[in-house]
């Protein structure tokens, strides 16, 4: 089931109010939009790479290969950036997930999987790249809170 982009955005964005039958469906969508940013996924929107479930609230992510590049291009970049600063309610819990990540969170999650045992899964520069954006990410997100307060930015649970 495709979902309308122009409305999640409108439910995302300070200046309107979360429309009740959105509210789910925008608070995934809002995760997806940090989560593309975090990993430098710029294909999402290509082709049917997000779709929503049949009760319109949860969307599924697929098609990642573009994930974790070393480095964007300037026009993929600006594209993820665009989104994200477009989004000003976000997900309390994925927010303080976020907080939390870092180099050694990552080492060890990247440790509990077999595959490790035959190298690095990702190169360091991959790694400090979503390392980066997860701190835009977070600067973003705390100054939309300085403005509207943390209740109307950390909207969904």
């Amino acid at each position: 089931v495709c979902f309308n982009p122009t409305r999640m955005k409108r439910n995302l964005t300070q200046a309107n109010r979360i429309e009740a039958d959105s509210r789910e469906l925008a608070a995934s969508v809002s995760t997806m939009i940090v989560f593309d940013f975090l990993i430098g996924n710029f294909d999402r929107y290509s082709g049917a790479n997000a779709r929503g479930d049949a009760n319109h609230t949860t969307v599924f992510l697929r098609d990642h290969d573009a994930a974790f590049p070393p480095q964007l291009t300037r026009v993929f970049r600006r594209n993820l950036h665009a989104h994200l600063q477009q989004t000003q309610r976000f997900s309390r819990s994925f927010v303080t997930a976020l907080r939390a990540l870092d180099r050694s969170a990552i080492d060890r999650e990247f440790a509990s999987d077999p595959a490790s045992a035959d190298g690095p899964l990702l190169p360091n520069g991959n790694i400090e790249g979503v390392l980066k954006r997860q701190r835009e990410a977070l600067a973003h997100i705390d100054y939309l809170i300085t403005r509207y307060g943390e209740p109307a930015v950390l909207a969904f649970p």
